[in-house]
């Protein structure tokens, strides 16, 4: 998802720190799967958490990445994991604030800490984070020390997403929109939509990236408008899957879409849309995976 600006605020309450939340065994009889095509809360960032949960599962979707932020229900590791049991849904990517958060940490990179420590508690095996946010545009060089730091002390990928190109006067907004600039982090989460605000070819920034993408943002773009459906933009999403399967890309897929593409106040529409999203994945990645190992196997006589 695209940046917010300034520091994020929970509403005043009187309240310190997070109520408790009953508590919930962590080690749950459910699993990760492999390589699943999970949905963001981010798709319905207007609605609570509990209710992208029950949408997710009635679209019969394989798992959820939630988006932290200035909620508590977004923070709280017991919480998480009750809808997790609750609605069958494992917890396989955490999204960093998109900025510092008060009452989560001091900074942006102590908010990143403690995403990876909530990570660890829900059993996400990527939290994916912005390089810069607002104006910080020299948060990118000492995050990737933080980093490397970070990620040599957890076995939770730290993937470094690609930010959208908004354009200032002289200079982009956020400067880590370009391959060049991806490639210099170990871990990548590859967003579509964004390679679509800065005109990159989505295949060859993939093919440039391949080794480095542990985490894929897949939705379209059109005419300025990120975040649609798979097929109501312009982008070669269908191919670009195609080339994910041929490769045997291992890591998650996340559908992150936005609550206007998704028609949100409308629970029927939003269901069919993300039936109709993630069945264009199955289609295009899981299917067409499954028939490129079938047709390598060797034909017995």
């Amino acid at each position: 998802m695209g940046a917010e600006s300034q520091v994020q605020e929970p509403p005043t309450n009187g309240a310190c720190t997070p109520p408790e939340s009953p508590s919930t065994n962590p080690k749950s009889k459910i699993q990760n799967p492999k390589s699943p095509i999970a949905l963001s809360s981010g798709s319905l960032y207007t609605y609570g958490l509990a209710r992208f949960f029950e949408l997710a599962r009635a679209a019969e979707a394989e798992a959820v990445e939630v988006i932290v932020d200035y909620r508590w229900d977004t923070r709280q590791a017991e919480y998480l994991l009750r809808l997790r049991d609750e609605h069958g849904l494992p917890i396989v990517a955490l999204h960093a604030p998109f900025c510092p958060v008060r009452g989560m940490a001091t900074d942006y990179l102590g908010c990143v800490r403690a995403a990876v420590r909530l990570a660890e508690r829900v059993g996400a095996q990527v939290v994916v984070v912005h390089p810069e946010w607002a104006e910080q545009r020299t948060l990118a060089a000492r995050l990737r020390r933080a980093l490397a730091e970070l990620q040599a002390n957890t076995s939770v990928t730290l993937a470094v997403e690609n930010m959208p190109y908004q354009r200032l006067v002289k200079h982009p907004r956020y400067p880590t929109c370009t391959v060049e600039r991806l490639a210099g982090f170990p871990s990548v989460a590859l967003d579509t939509a964004h390679c679509g605000t800065a005109d990159l070819d989505l295949l060859a920034a993939y093919r440039a990236l391949a080794g480095r993408v542990r985490h894929v943002h897949l939705s379209d773009f059109r005419d300025g408008r990120e975040h649609l459906l798979p097929g109501d933009g312009a982008l070669p999403l269908a191919a670009f899957l195609g080339a994910l399967a041929e490769d045997g890309y291992q890591g998650i897929i996340t559908l992150e879409l936005c609550p206007s593409a998704m028609h949100a106040g409308k629970d029927a529409a939003v269901l069919a849309r993300f039936r109709r999203a993630l069945a264009f994945c199955r289609e295009h990645f899981q299917v067409a995976g499954e028939q490129l190992v079938a047709s390598r196997q060797p034909v017995s006589v």
